[in-house]
């Protein structure tokens, strides 16, 4: 009987104990990053350039060269520069946010200054924006309030090299900075 008593005492004193410990806690797993896009420039391949384009891509080491400039090209679509595609995932995931582009690029043969486009392939543009280059590789960004989703087909970055000279960039980034303005989702956002 006695060690009946102690064995249910166990039991009842082990029990009790399990409840007046804390439960555990959980750790919140960390907000996960933005979504983005980022391609480190290497190879030609990597950027489609429309029909007949004066446009020349050459590797430079890490980066990409590109002259020839587009007289009064076009932001729409894929643009009429050179463009990457962000791919149908991202046209969804981009849509109704501020989007800031960034490239890190620098001006060879006195350039200082190329152009860029983010085009919503039919829902709208952030025309092209200037952005200025130094002779040594530094980022440059623009940001663009996309639209709402639209007529879907894919969303491009163009790149128009400068009239003189060239521009080399080692990457092209894009990355959801906030909600997008409600009331003109094609409104451009001044660069920071």
């Amino acid at each position: 009987m006695r060690t009946v008593f102690i064995a249910l005492t166990c039991v009842i004193l082990a029990a009790c104990s399990r409840e007046t410990q804390p439960p555990q806690q959980q750790q919140a797993a960390a907000p996960a990053p933005p979504p983005h896009y980022e391609i480190a420039l290497t190879d030609p391949s990597q950027l489609a350039l429309p029909a007949n384009s004066p446009i020349h891509v050459t590797v430079s080491g890490a980066s990409l060269r590109l002259q020839g400039a587009v007289r009064n090209p076009s932001p729409q679509i894929r643009t009429d520069g050179a463009s990457v595609a962000l791919g149908s995932t991202l046209e969804e995931t981009f849509a109704g946010h501020q989007v800031r582009v960034t490239m890190e690029a620098r001006g060879i043969g006195g350039a200082t200054a190329f152009t860029s486009a983010y085009s919503t392939n039919g829902n709208g543009n952030s025309g092209w924006r200037r952005l200025r280059l130094t002779d040594q590789f530094a980022p440059v960004s623009y940001v663009f309030a996309v639209p709402a989703l639209g007529r879907r087909g894919d969303d491009f970055i163009g790149i128009n090299p400068p009239d003189a000279g060239a521009v080399e960039i080692r990457s092209v980034r894009a990355e959801i900075i906030g909600a997008a303005p409600p009331a003109d989702g094609l409104r451009t956002q001044p660069s920071p």
